[in-house]
């Protein structure tokens, strides 16, 4: 049975039962209680005391990752507690239990059925509003988004906000994990609109209820600065990214994730909108960094009037350098993040000689710090000063407009100084004058080079996939396709509406950037422990 993707589900931490009573084994006021007759057979076990000590260990087996050996547990109880006590207040909790327990063994059937169950004695004996309703709608959204049913994912989801709010208040804390899976789904949805309106509502209510200069407001305020990045709005972005520093700066004097992460996200917008978008620089009105949205009131830290990769990320860059350079153990993927950071500003200048030292140095660091598996950002060449034309991504993204993505792949020759020397079309689904707007956009593009050896070397035939967003057709409608597009050509998407995946800003990520043409990937979390 497949394993489902690992699930953030934190709002299922909510126990719907009181803590469990103690057993009748316990130890009495009077100490000769406590040693028992030799003559006399010791009582059996009362059913509450079989299942309190079966509970205990389902919960030492689940917590311990052991999810197998939970599973039988947890089925367990729920016969027991439907044979001796089919009316208890344990039994929609048993049920829960149990689905939490199937969904992470990757029984998504079983899973739906049990908070389904749970589901339904909970509306039968709390009413359709009552706050232990969120665990259960809760399982059945992690459930559906597994199954990739994500639309019933968010209607149960939505419900149980709603139940939330109405309990708990607008802005209460114990909605956060709902409203990330709601944007989890909205993003394999392609709702672009509904993702960023649940997350400026996070802010919302993390600020409301820290403080806007709270360091607890920070991942939050991260989240959002990386969906700008991705939703290519670099300055309100940028606007964020000052925040985080500005918060990290004044706790424990600078030298924290924070603030590394803040100046590196200063110095990752400016670079990107000078290399992907530089037409939005020159006489650029100031941005909201809450909205996103053009506000005379919110300055941005640009400077109107000029094209050209600003200083100001530079500085940044090096400030997050030093910070870490001067801070005794040093986290050593902050290290390598920040160094390849700088390697990447100075090679979107054109500026080789100065980025090799950065990208040698940070390679030192790389191969201590990667996880098992994860990839190694300096072993293949990423797109630094790419800018794809225009009319190519102008539709990507448009709420209730229907995108086609048409795919080109070309071969390019990469220099170990990052520039391209060569571009070799290899297949097409776009008209020829579209694809030659894409080949010269790439003749004029500058890569990370490959490194071998903690030494860059020269690419040879490398692949690149780009993609060109065009108006669906409408339904039942017979449309020609464009020259070149293969004998048969599937014309659904084969790359995502949702933008394509800029830099991960998470600080444990080594990588800085994913390339402009990857598919936007939905993030994940952990399942939580069952209620207790």
């Amino acid at each position: 049975m497949p394993k489902p993707p690992p699930l953030s589900l934190a709002a299922m931490l909510l126990a719907i039962l009181a803590p469990l009573p103690a057993t009748a084994g316990q130890a009495q006021d009077d100490p000769a209680a406590a040693v028992p007759d030799a003559s006399t057979a010791a009582p059996a076990p009362s059913a509450t005391d079989t299942r309190d000590a079966l509970y205990e260990e389902f919960r030492r087996d689940y917590s311990a990752g052991r999810y197998e050996a939970a599973l039988p547990r947890a089925r367990e109880l729920v016969t027991l507690i439907e044979r001796d006590d089919p009316l208890s207040d344990e039994l929609p909790t048993a049920y829960n239990n149990l689905g939490v327990v199937q969904l992470r063994v990757g029984d998504l059937p079983g899973a739906e059925a049990s908070f389904g169950r749970a589901l339904e004695l909970l509306e039968q004996t709390q009413g359709i509003a009552s706050r232990r309703l969120v665990s259960p709608l809760a399982g059945l959204g992690a459930v559906y988004a597994a199954q990739g049913q994500n639309a019933r994912a968010v209607d149960v989801l939505q419900r149980a906000v709603g139940i939330s709010r109405r309990a708990d208040g607008l802005f209460n804390l114990g909605q956060l994990d709902l409203l990330d899976a709601i944007v989890r789904s909205y993003e394999s949805l392609g709702l672009l609109e509904g993702i960023e309106r649940e997350l400026r509502y996070q802010l919302q209510v993390v600020q409301k209820e820290y403080g806007a200069d709270d360091p607890r407001t920070v991942p939050i305020t991260m989240k959002l600065a990386m969906w700008y990045e991705r939703t290519s709005r670099y300055a309100a972005a940028r606007g964020l990214w000052t925040r985080v520093t500005e918060i990290g700066l004044a706790d424990n004097d600078g030298r924290n994730v924070a603030t590394i992460s803040g100046l590196l996200g200063i110095a990752r917008t400016h670079r990107l909108q000078y290399a992907r978008d530089p037409g939005s620089i020159e006489g650029a009105p100031p941005v909201d960094p809450l909205t996103g949205r053009v506000d005379p009131m919110f300055g941005t830290g640009m400077r109107p009037g000029t094209v050209r990769l600003d200083p100001e990320g530079e500085a940044a860059a090096l400030k997050a350098l030093g910070i870490l350079d001067a801070t005794p153990n040093a986290p050593g993927d902050l290290q390598a993040r920040t160094l390849i950071e700088l390697g990447d500003w100075y090679l979107t200048a054109r500026d080789p000689d100065r980025a090799m030292p950065q990208y040698e140095r940070a390679w030192s660091l790389v191969g201590k710090i990667l996880a098992p598996g994860e990839a190694n950002p300096l072993l293949t060449p990423r797109p630094l000063l790419y800018r794809l034309p225009v009319a190519a991504v102008r539709n990507r993204g448009q709420p209730d407009t229907p995108t086609v993505a048409r795919k080109l792949e070309f071969n390019l020759d990469i220099a170990a100084t990052g520039e391209v020397t060569g571009v070799t079309p290899v297949s097409s689904e776009v008209s020829d004058s579209q694809a030659q707007q894409v080949r010269r956009a790439l003749e004029k593009a500058w890569f990370s080079p490959r490194f071998e050896d903690g030494k860059p070397v020269a690419t040879t035939g490398f692949l690149f996939t780009e993609y060109w967003f065009e108006i669906a057709p409408p339904p039942d409608t017979e449309t020609e396709k464009p020259a070149g597009t293969p004998a048969g050509a599937d014309t659904k998407p084969e790359a995502p509406a949702a933008p394509a995946a800029e830099p991960a800003a998470e600080p444990a990520a080594p990588s800085t950037e994913a390339p402009a043409n990857a598919p936007a990937a939905a993030p994940t979390g952990q399942t939580p422990p069952p209620a207790s």
